[in-house]
């Protein structure tokens, strides 16, 4: 009787293992994708999930707490609606004029009806460095 428990044990243990190793690689199976790629043939990309990698427009950003943060991204040429629902990252520019900087975003969802919609976002860190002044 304690044979039998200890492989159901097992199999338990390795079934979990193996849906715990699909769901933390499938962010990282899902194709990484432009706003231009997208836009300029949305039909291929409707209703698949994918990464979008794009910089937030100055002045799209619109955020209801407790609903949506919605914005819109571009490549330089073409643009896409994001509405994302989860946690928004601190380093996302609610609230704060960044004209004067690019903002990259990745967001990770699906396209539905030419409007993209995220449940999980990373903002891209500026990789503004400036040489330190030489030492006497």
């Amino acid at each position: 009787m304690k044979m039998k428990r200890l492989i159901w044990v097992v199999v338990l243990l390795i079934f979990a293992a193996v849906a715990l190793s699909t769901s933390a690689t499938e962010e990282f199976l899902n194709p990484s994708k432009e706003v231009g790629e997208v836009a300029s043939n949305p039909g291929a990309w409707e209703g698949k999930r994918f990464q979008l990698f794009g910089y937030v427009v100055p002045g799209s950003v619109s955020f209801e707490p407790g609903s949506s943060l919605n914005f819109t991204i571009t490549d330089g040429t073409y643009t896409l609606r994001v509405v994302h629902y989860g946690e928004v990252p601190s380093a996302f520019p609610l609230g704060r004029n960044f004209s004067d900087q690019e903002v990259g975003v990745m967001a990770i969802g699906t396209l539905q009806g030419g409007v993209f919609y995220s449940e999980k976002l990373l903002v891209k860190c500026p990789s503004k460095y400036e040489a330190s002044a030489p030492q006497e």
